[in-house]
């Protein structure tokens, strides 16, 4: 699993940190509601402190099994390949990228998820590397890895006090619980093991739902037991009612998108902790 930090710094205690969860945006997709993505880009743009996390699927690119297809169909001719690549950057240029580039900035990481492409060996800039990344170093995103990734936000109040917020996130294997709490205990028993972490995010099913828990842990000084709440967030996706969901008798998946508000105070010793935490799903 790839971690990376994104630093952000605070001027007031009681500041609330927004991360917002862009699951499943499938940009690009017949499917994909431009009017709800254009609310959340709004929101985003207005909040200095928002920041955005996007768990895989972010166009609706290629699955395993066509991306396979697609290497068989040109069996490396060169010429062939050099021109599907061509028009992969083309239509990334064209069609996604100005779509993310208004939130670019406040993008802390992104992951492949199921949908995505990748470029032939023939590419002279991204041989073998995915969709994701192009768009990712075009937009200076930081891209963590195919399935999943770890992100610490490291807090910041006036250079001296430092307090952490980490969030793993997966894009997710399989289908999904039947029930809303069915999905979620499957998140929560997919990151088991993955200790530490304030929040558990999830894509893939295009399901909401949220669990959360308390949990112990030590002080650093190992003189007492500390307690901080944890949560699992599935939050939906960016994709109306699909074809393929109505030929598979799916029922209607939830649109949507997942926030945790996260807010800065002290604890008794003067020190920078994590507050209070509230998690909802539009």
């Amino acid at each position: 699993m790839q971690l990376t930090i994104h630093d952000m710094k605070t001027t007031k205690t009681g500041e609330v940190l927004v991360i917002y969860i862009l699951a499943d945006l499938h940009l690009g997709a017949e499917d994909f509601d431009k009017e709800l993505y254009r609310a959340v880009v709004k929101e985003i743009k207005a909040n200095p402190m928002a920041r955005v996390i996007l768990p895989g699927d972010i166009t609706d690119a290629l699955r395993g099994s066509s991306r396979l297809r697609k290497v068989m169909a040109h069996a490396d001719r060169e010429d062939e390949l050099k021109e599907v690549d061509k028009n992969l950057k083309a239509g990334l240029d064209k069609n996604i990228i100005p779509l993310l580039k208004p939130i670019a900035s406040k993008i802390v990481a992104a992951i492949d998820g199921d949908h995505y492409d990748f470029f032939s060996k023939f590419d002279k800039e991204y041989a073998g590397q995915t969709t994701t990344q192009y768009i990712c170093d075009k937009l200076n995103i930081p891209y963590l890895a195919e399935r999943e990734g770890g992100i610490r936000f490291r807090i910041t109040y006036r250079k001296r006090k430092i307090t952490f917020y980490d969030v793993h996130m997966r894009h997710g294997l399989g289908g999904g619980g039947t029930t809303i709490g069915g999905d979620i205990n499957k998140l929560v028993k997919q990151a088991f093991g993955q200790v530490g972490f304030h929040l558990h995010v999830g894509a893939h099913t295009h399901k909401k739902g949220i669990g959360e828990w308390m949990e112990e842990y030590p002080s650093n000084q190992f003189t007492k037991v500390l307690e901080r709440k944890v949560f699992a967030m599935r939050c939906g996706s960016f994709l109306k009612n699909p074809e393929y969901a109505r030929k598979a008798e799916y029922k209607k998946l939830s649109t949507g998108w997942g926030e945790v508000r996260v807010c800065v105070d002290y604890d008794d010793n003067d020190n920078l902790k994590i507050g209070r935490v509230a998690a909802t799903i539009v």
